[in-house]
């Protein structure tokens, strides 16, 4: 059911991000980390994804087709399950495991909403 993969993608963002605040790391600002160090095949086909949203909500809204927006999440969801398997967050060097808990952090807005 694409409802409950969405919701999956979403829970498992959420996940990561209550262990990493347990253990004392907290989502840090877009200006205080180095997106440079993004650069695995998962991690830019996710930020691209991500960054299609406002031209997703155009076409949804044009066409008067809301169901092109469910179609998108369904690809974020997979595009942030691909990134998940290939990507740790956790136990990497500071400086990229913050870019990616931003990254996860991104992908989780845009599930919300």
């Amino acid at each position: 059911n694409p409802v409950f993969y969405v919701q999956y993608a979403h829970a498992r963002i959420c996940s990561i991000i209550r262990i990493l605040a347990e253990s004392g790391v907290e989502v840090p600002a877009a200006r205080d980390i180095d997106c440079s160090l993004l650069k695995k095949d998962e991690e830019i086909e996710l930020l691209s994804t991500l960054a299609r949203l406002p031209e997703e909500i155009k076409a949804a809204a044009q066409s008067f087709d809301p169901s092109n927006l469910t179609h998108y999440l369904i690809d974020v969801a997979s595009h942030f399950h691909s990134f998940y398997n290939a990507c740790r967050v956790r136990d990497e060097e500071e400086n990229l495991m913050r870019a990616r808990l931003k990254l996860i952090e991104s992908s989780r807005i845009v599930i919300k909403n």
